[in-house]
């Protein structure tokens, strides 16, 4: 992960700039469009990989716009192919701690991911990591020393 931080914060200055103005002709002038003005692009739809999924390792997840599992989906980056989840408060390991979690783009109704951190104490802590996986062969490793989880569209 590059400093999250510094992304995040780009983001957001870029938001509130382009929800300032809207894309009318070549023009930066505030907003005030008559019939020939296109509203501007939206941002991301959500988190990419939202849905109900089966895991190559059993069991069943699902992934919605605030939760990822039993975690709370805190934020998340489609581009990147990253999200920061927090756990319950009353989580058997690491209650209210932050993970990191990336992965791979979905294909074929199927994705990998990888929990690259965990029980980080804030969320300025779970942005500071520099998410270390390597998905050249997911099956097989590249996740602290363990295989990728595999989730299937159900």
């Amino acid at each position: 992960m590059k400093t999250r931080k510094n992304r995040v914060d780009l983001m957001a200055l870029l938001l509130a700039a382009s929800l300032s103005f809207v894309a009318c002709g070549e023009t930066d002038e505030p907003a005030s469009c008559d019939a020939n003005c296109e509203a501007p692009e939206e941002q991301e739809e959500g988190i990419e990989v939202a849905g109900e999924w089966e895991s190559n390792f059993g069991g069943q997840e699902t992934i919605t716009e605030e939760m990822w599992g039993p975690m709370l989906l805190t934020e998340y980056d489609n581009a990147a192919r990253e999200a920061i989840t927090q756990n319950a408060a009353d989580a058997e390991y690491g209650p209210n701690t932050y993970n990191v979690i990336v992965w791979t783009e979905p294909v074929d109704d199927s994705f990998y991911y990888c929990m690259v951190a965990f029980d980080q104490e804030t969320v300025e802590e779970a942005r500071a990591i520099e998410a270390e996986a390597d998905a050249s062969d997911p099956e097989n490793g590249g996740c602290g020393g363990f295989s990728w989880t595999k989730l299937t569209r159900l």
